[in-house]
C-alpha cells in the first residue's frame, strides 16, 4: 500500500514538473537564455570523483527511458548519493540503476527491443530491471567461440565498447579495436542471436567514438580524422549503409600540414548532422553537414560535447571551462556555468539542459 502511494505521489509531482515547466517555458520564449533566468534552463548535476587519482569523474552519457533521466560514466556519487557508474533520475531523485563495481566505466546506452543496454569497460550488458547481465559475451573459462564477442585485454586495459547505436534492426557496438578477439575489429553488430563483424575492414577504425544515424545510413566517428600534405579533404567520419562503406570528406581545417582529430559528438537537427572535432592543443570546432557538403559553423577550441536545445547549439571544449551557446545566426554567446574542461556531456530532460559539474 505505501509503494502503491508513493507512485501516485511520484506522479502527481511529476505532472507539476511538467505543467511547470511548459509554463515556464511559454514566459520566456522571447528572452529565453539570459544569467538572470540560468536556473530555470539549465540543472547541473554534480558527480563524485573516484577515488582515483588516474580516473577523473564524469558523466559520458545521458539517456531518456520511459519518462526517466538516466546518467552513466565514471562516478562514486551525484548529488551527494552513493551512485557507481549508472544512475536515473525521475524528476525528484536519483537512484543507483543495478549493483555496479566501482571500477567499471559505462560510455553509452540505448534502448534495444524495449530493453536497455549499456556499453564499457564491461563490453555490453544488458538491464532485466534487478540486474545487469552479459548477452553473447565469451566467457573467460570456456573461451571465445563464433558469435560472441571478446574484449581483448590489453596491457593497461584500454579496449572496451565507446559507442552504441541501433541501425536497421540491429544493434551497432563501437570501441577499440579487438572487440572481436581480433587485432582490428572495432565496429560489431548484433542481430539477437550473435555478433558479427560489421562491413569491411575499412571500418575497422583505430578508436570509434560515436555512431548516429542520418539519412538512413550509420556515421561512424572516429579518433583518426587526418589531414596530410598530399591531401585535399580532411576525412573525419565514415558511413555505412548496411552493405558498403563511404568516407565522409570536409575542407581542409585550419591547422599544420598533419593533424590528427577526433569527433566527439555527432547530432542530427532539422535534417542536417552537426560534427564536433579537435586535437592536442585546443584546435576545432563545428561542422553543419547536409548529407552532401559541409560547411565549418564555428573553428575556436577542441569540442567535447555538443547538444541541440530549443533550436540553439550549447556546446564546450577544450581550455574553456564555462558553457558555449550558438544562435541561428552563428553568433557564439558564453554563459558563466562552470562545465569542467574535457570531461561531461549535455543532455536534454523535462525542457531543462542537463550538465555536470564536480562535487569539490
Amino acid at each position: 500500500m505505501k509503494t502503491y502511494l508513493s507512485l501516485i505521489v511520484k506522479t502527481i509531482v511529476l505532472i507539476l514538473i511538467l505543467f511547470f515547466t511548459s509554463t515556464t517555458f511559454a514566459q520566456m520564449a522571447s528572452n529565453e537564455f539570459t544569467k538572470e533566468n540560468l536556473n530555470n534552463w539549465i540543472n547541473l548535476v554534480k558527480v563524485d570523483p573516484t577515488g582515483d587519482v588516474f580516473r577523473e569523474a564524469e558523466i559520458r552519457c545521458f539517456y531518456i527511458l520511459r519518462n526517466e533521466l538516466y546518467a552513466a560514466g565514471n562516478f562514486q556519487g551525484i548529488n551527494y548519493k552513493k551512485i557507481n557508474g549508472i544512475a536515473k533520475f525521475d524528476g525528484i531523485s536519483w537512484t543507483q540503476v543495478g549493483n555496479i563495481d566501482k571500477n567499471i566505466v559505462v560510455n553509452s546506452l540505448v534502448e534495444y527491443k524495449g530493453e536497455l543496454y549499456a556499453g564499457g569497460s564491461w563490453g555490453i550488458k544488458k538491464w532485466d530491471g534487478i540486474k545487469w547481465e552479459s548477452f553473447g559475451m565469451a566467457d573467460e573459462k570456456k573461451g571465445y567461440s563464433k558469435g560472441q564477442m571478446l574484449i581483448d585485454v590489453t596491457s593497461n586495459g584500454t579496449i572496451y565498447v565507446r559507442a552504441l547505436c541501433v541501425y536497421k534492426d540491429e544493434l551497432y557496438a563501437g570501441g577499440t579495436p579487438g572487440l572481436s578477439g581480433t587485432s582490428s575489429a572495432s565496429l560489431l553488430r548484433w542481430n539477437g542471436n550473435n555478433w558479427r563483424r560489421a562491413g569491411n575492414k575499412i571500418l575497422d577504425l583505430p578508436d570509434i567514438t560515436n555512431l548516429k544515424v542520418y539519412n538512413d545510413e550509420l556515421y561512424i566517428g572516429s579518433e583518426r580524422g587526418w589531414t596530410s600534405k598530399e591531401d585535399t579533404e580532411y576525412y573525419l567520419l565514415v558511413k555505412w549503409d548496411g552493405y558498403n562503406t563511404t568516407k565522409v570528406s570536409f575542407d581542409k581545417p585550419k591547422g599544420n600540414n598533419y593533424d590528427i582529430y577526433y569527433n566527439s559528438s555527432l547530432v542530427t537537427h532539422d535534417d542536417h548532422l552537426f560534427i564536433t572535432y579537435g586535437k592536442g592543443g585546443g584546435q576545432g570546432g563545428i561542422i553543419k553537414f547536409d548529407g552532401s557538403k559541409g560547411k565549418n559553423i564555428y573553428e575556436g577550441v577542441s569540442v567535447r560535447s555538443m547538444i541541440i536545445f530549443r533550436n540553439k547549439i550549447f556546446f564546450h571544449g577544450s581550455y574553456i571551462d564555462r558553457l558555449l551557446m550558438m544562435d541561428e545566426s552563428e553568433k557564439v554567446k558564453m554563459f558563466e556555468v562552470p562545465i569542467p574542461t574535457n570531461r561531461g556531456v549535455l543532455g536534454v530532460y523535462m525542457n531543462k539542459l542537463y550538465g555536470m559539474t564536480e562535487n569539490k
